[in-house]
């Protein structure tokens, strides 16, 4: 991590009721230090913020599951645009695996932006890869529900009245 990343600023605003927390380029550890030592984090040791900027957009030298496991949000800015490779589909994958399926929106920035052709093009391959990802993660998703269906439905529902074993269906 650069000097320049170290120095990011780290700000929390509050307005109307609502948070939103802007971690810079900062790293995940040093962004829960700061919280622990403003006391912003609970008992045990989390916070909650309505809208939680991922660091260094997407970046995953800079945020691990753990930290999306401690801070915790009702929205994600992904503001990386593609420039490299940001934000990573394994920063993604990690926000996905903390959440479990409690509900929250991602919402992506710059997704396809770029200033020369050639930027713009790899910046839209980079949504691309994206789009693949979380088509591939809703599939799975949805083969997994189907199987636990399934599952749920063989115990509740195919049980012989006289000796309680599971029928085939």
């Amino acid at each position: 991590m650069s000097v320049a990343n170290l120095a990011s600023t780290i700000l929390l605003f509050r307005f109307a009721g609502k948070t939103f927390l802007h971690t810079g380029d900062s790293r995940g550890d040093l962004i829960l230090d700061g919280l622990a030592a403003t006391g912003l984090l609970d008992p045990d040791g989390r916070a909650f913020v309505d809208l939680l900027h991922v660091p260094h957009n997407g970046s995953p030298r800079n945020v691990t599951r753990d930290f999306f496991e401690k801070v915790r949000a009702d929205g994600y800015l992904l503001s990386g645009d593609g420039a490299f490779g940001n934000p990573e589909i394994s920063t993604v994958a990690s926000l996905i695996a903390s959440r479990g399926d409690d509900p929250y929106t991602m919402y992506f920035v710059n997704r396809d932006g770029g200033k020369s052709r050639s930027a713009r093009d790899a910046r839209i391959e980079h949504g691309k890869n994206l789009d693949a990802f979380f088509e591939e993660e809703r599939a799975l998703r949805t083969a997994l529900s189907a199987c636990l269906s399934i599952e749920r439905t063989r115990v509740t529902d195919h049980r012989s009245p006289r000796s309680g074993s599971l029928l085939t269906p």
